[in-house]
């Protein structure tokens, strides 16, 4: 399900298609992703108003990665004959920095934008693409490979 129209890049389904092949294979296969930690729209995250834009981002990221009926970790749980430990072959990050102002203990997010992925030790993209219809398709955002 989406919020909208139908999503056409298949990002998540080759990367779920991958991992179900290096599970089946028993390969040394690892996916890294690196997150914001909450996306960059305003307002606190728990405000009514502009922040229920960040908790639908929030919402639909899950949905995608591993709460959806048609979430990448479903894709790989139904493909699987046995359970497989997930985590072996994908795992999200969110980054933080810590410090210490005026004595108190202080923690902010680190605002993660840039994109880079290497594909099989042998293909590398970088660029400002997100993962979504807008940027891959073709028509908006650039990269460099």
């Amino acid at each position: 399900a989406t919020a909208g129209k139908l999503v056409e890049n298949d990002v998540a389904k080759a990367l779920a298609n991958r991992i179900i092949r290096a599970a089946a294979n028993d390969e040394n296969f690892k996916v890294y992703v690196v997150l914001p930690l909450v996306p960059a729209f305003p307002g606190e995250i728990d405000e009514a108003g502009d922040a229920q834009l960040t908790r639908i981002q929030m919402y639909w990221q899950y949905q995608t990665i591993c709460r959806g009926e048609n979430s990448m970790f479903k894709m790989i749980q139904e493909a699987m004959s046995e359970d497989i430990d997930i985590s072996k072959y994908i795992s999200f990050f969110g980054l933080r920095q810590h410090g210490i102002l005026n004595g108190t203990p202080v923690s902010e997010q680190i605002y993660v934008h840039s994109k880079l992925m290497i594909v099989d030790d042998r293909q590398v993209i970088i660029g400002s693409a997100n993962i979504n219809d807008r940027s891959l398709l073709g028509t908006r955002d650039s990269e460099i490979c």
